[in-house]
């Protein structure tokens, strides 16, 4: 895996673009391959917009001083989902916290998977069903969350906003408040026994701590 060059804004603390750098592959002839990016050289010219101009329109008022750089390797996903962090004197990618979405125990609930992009779930809705609805803001550096084993987050508070595609959230804005990284709110689901899943989703409004995985339910 080649390393990649990430810029970010030092005032947002956000990633704002990446470079690659592909040579030929001697090889493998008609191919390219990944190397490992140094911008030592052009470092200033990228820094004051003489190179790459886009970079530097992106960042807070356009000053060059709120421009930062990082070396790491090639990021599986978008680099949205993670941000610079400072550790032992060091700026490093770290990936964002993220939103656990889980169903409380409920005698509704047949049956639970976690899969690697979403939590789905067979319940018994027969007769309406009300399911209490938990969140928990989690971290992991890994590639794939894993909420039975991944680390809670205990340190953030604000307004999330929860939805759904079938049935109703109460509250009914769908605003829950989280408080030392939890919250919990309702989702009412219908009498149905629709072939189409009920999915259901959490996202912070701020975008600092990254959308859940969503929960699709199988109504039975």
């Amino acid at each position: 895996m080649a390393i990649c060059a990430y810029f970010y804004d030092k005032v947002t603390n956000k990633i704002i673009g990446r470079n690659i750098h592909q040579v030929k592959d001697v090889d493998n002839p008609g191919r390219l391959k990944y190397e490992d990016v140094d911008l030592t050289e052009c470092w200033e010219d990228i820094r004051t917009g003489n190179k790459w101009p886009d970079i530097l329109e992106r960042v807070t008022d356009h000053d060059p001083d709120n421009l930062g750089l990082i070396y790491a390797d090639d990021i599986p996903y978008g680099y949205n989902e993670y941000k610079p962090s400072l550790v032992e004197g060091t700026t490093r990618l770290e990936r964002r916290p993220y939103i656990c979405l889980k169903i409380k125990q409920s005698p509704n609930v047949i049956k639970s998977e976690e899969r690697d992009r979403y939590r789905l779930h067979d319940v018994d809705t027969e007769g309406e069903v009300t399911l209490d609805m938990e969140v928990q803001v989690k971290t992991t550096q890994s590639d794939i969350e894993k909420h039975d084993k991944d680390k809670n987050v205990n340190d953030i508070d604000g307004e999330f906003a929860a939805e759904c595609t079938h049935g109703r959230i109460t509250p009914r804005n769908g605003i829950i408040n989280v408080v030392n990284g939890k919250a919990s709110f309702k989702w009412h689901l219908p009498d149905t026994n629709s072939k189409e899943l009920a999915r259901c989703y959490v996202k912070d409004s701020k975008g600092e701590v990254l959308i859940s995985k969503s929960l699709r339910v199988n109504c039975c």
